[in-house]
């Protein structure tokens, strides 16, 4: 518990100023540390549409890239990190919300059930709306915080998408934009 307080209070007081659309500097190795939190999710899932995954059914989707070993290893290392920056933020936003409302909804849900309590019940509604609005705006600044996660950057060439393969490319990947510009931040040109 101890743990998930340090972390949110990393995410919601970090020091570090980030624009979200601004992009590291490959040349710069610690660079992905300065990606938010929300970059890094958008990246794990284009890099989970990189290679075969499960639908909302459970259903294996198979995907018409190839990738060398060694590069679908730095989408698993990059996936992996991501998650746990995921994780850590998930924790922090529920505890967040439970700190935030704490037994205002059980309050409110049996003032609504007593007609005589319409008053009351309205207030509380109004205090929960105004509660939304703060953890709105505290969950965006989560969001947008730099989750310090350090991610293995790809090579634009191992993503094969020349017209003719170049080695280690056995195939030409046509990789959608809207994977690529999520990816973008960790692509070394």
């Amino acid at each position: 518990m101890k743990r998930l307080a340090i972390a949110a209070m990393f995410l919601l007081a970090s020091p570090f100023a980030y624009a979200a659309d601004e992009k590291p500097l490959s040349n710069d190795p610690t660079s992905t540390a300065k990606l938010t939190v929300q970059q890094l999710i958008n990246i794990a899932d284009a890099l989970r549409q990189l290679g075969d995954y499960r639908d909302k059914d459970n259903k294996v989707v198979t995907v018409p890239y190839g990738f060398d070993a060694g590069t679908r290893m730095t989408f698993a290392i990059d996936i992996n990190h991501a998650d746990a920056a995921q994780q850590i933020y998930t924790l922090a936003r529920t505890e967040l919300l439970r700190k935030m409302v704490g037994d205002r909804l059980q309050r409110l849900a049996k003032l609504q059930a007593d007609p005589k309590e319409k008053a009351q019940a309205d207030a509380l509604q109004a205090e929960l709306n105004g509660i939304q609005q703060d953890f709105n705006q505290q969950d965006v600044r989560m969001l947008t915080t730099p989750a310090g996660a350090l991610l293995s950057r790809i090579k634009e060439s191992e993503l094969c998408m020349a017209a003719k393969p170049v080695a280690p490319c056995t195939t030409t990947n046509a990789i959608p934009p809207s994977l690529l510009a999520a990816l973008v931040p960790i692509i070394d040109r």
